[in-house]
């Protein structure tokens, strides 16, 4: 599939504006990290661990600035323009880990 760019630009008159350029689908940061580490060593990638802890924003001290309690990047101006919708986000971080995988072979 080309790059989501390549299909946008492909409709010039649509192409205006912002856009968020993202995979489809949601997930939390550890439900994120929880995927990639069972991908990675099905892929053969090594990792140090398989453990990744839920923490909530309000247990974060460093940050400072008001964050909402769900925040999602929507990809359907993108849809709407090119009549396409993107590849979910497991889907691109798995062909993006099988690509890499060959480095970590040994």
């Amino acid at each position: 599939m080309p790059a989501l760019l390549e299909q946008l630009l492909a409709v010039p008159e649509q192409a205006l504006g912002l856009y968020n350029l993202v995979n489809s689908g949601f997930a939390s940061a550890a439900d994120q990290a929880r995927f990639i580490l069972r991908r990675a060593a099905y892929h053969g990638i090594p990792v140090r661990t398989t453990e990744v802890r839920d923490v909530t924003m309000a247990s974060v001290s460093q940050s400072k600035a008001p964050r909402p309690r769900f925040s999602v990047l929507s990809g359907e101006k993108f849809t709407a323009a090119t009549g396409k919708r993107p590849v979910s986000w497991q889907a691109g971080l798995d062909a993006h880990l099988e690509a890499v995988a060959p480095r970590y072979q040994v």
